[in-house]
């Protein structure tokens, strides 16, 4: 009986188990998540802070014992010329689609709503590529035209995929919107680890797809 006794509390406090894993992982997103709303608060970083995000949720995926701090911050000092780039990029272009749908809501004339459909046409072809072009940035050396070409090729050829996910972060931020509880406890959960989980969700969508891309690289 005692021995029993003995081999259940090694099993419990074992750091090999699974739940030891599990909620090694959970600390490690939790840790990430932190880091990466911090730097992004300077909102320009955004994209520095993203390319971050990606890679050091990549390594918590693959590795254990990953020294999470020192991975981010390593990865935000190597790779800020091109996250600075990128997400200057993505704001710019965000930023000019979102300001005209919300001039041109109240317009029916053709014309107008030509440029409202060109508009939400290249938000969504930035989502597309943005989808993709982060992960590539944190996983491979390449020039940013080159990442840009490449991820607009995979999301074309994986749209599907592509479409998918564009659709699940549009239901996610539909059902967050719904009802002020909602918007606070979705508001808890993405300061909490909402970042980091989506982004540990997507690495495992992304794998697969990535590995074919070295197949043909």
């Amino acid at each position: 009986m005692r021995n029993r006794s003995a081999q259940l509390l090694s099993s419990i406090f074992n750091t090999d188990n699974w739940l030891m894993r599990v909620c090694e992982k959970i600390l490690d997103l939790v840790t990430v998540n932190l880091l990466f709303l911090l730097s992004c608060l300077p909102i320009v970083t955004i994209g520095i802070a993203k390319i971050s995000l990606y890679r050091t949720v990549r390594d918590i995926r693959v590795n254990r014992g990953v020294r999470v701090v020192h991975t981010y911050s390593s990865s935000f000092k190597r790779e800020w010329r091109q996250g600075l780039v990128l997400g200057s990029m993505e704001l710019l272009v965000s930023a000019i689609c979102l300001v005209n749908l919300l001039l041109l809501r109240g317009q029916t004339a053709l014309m107008f709503q030509g440029m409202k459909i060109a508009a939400m046409g290249l938000f969504f072809l930035l989502l597309m590529v943005m989808l993709y072009t982060y992960p590539l940035v944190a996983q491979y050396e390449q020039s940013l035209p080159g990442h840009l070409q490449t991820a607009f090729v995979i999301a074309g050829l994986n749209f599907l995929w592509t479409f998918g996910m564009i659709g699940f972060f549009g239901l996610l931020v539909f059902l967050l919107l719904g009802s002020s509880w909602t918007i606070v406890f979705g508001g808890m959960f993405f300061l909490l680890i909402g970042f980091s989980s989506l982004a540990y969700a997507q690495w495992i969508i992304l794998e697969p797809i990535f590995r074919k891309y070295d197949g043909l690289k």
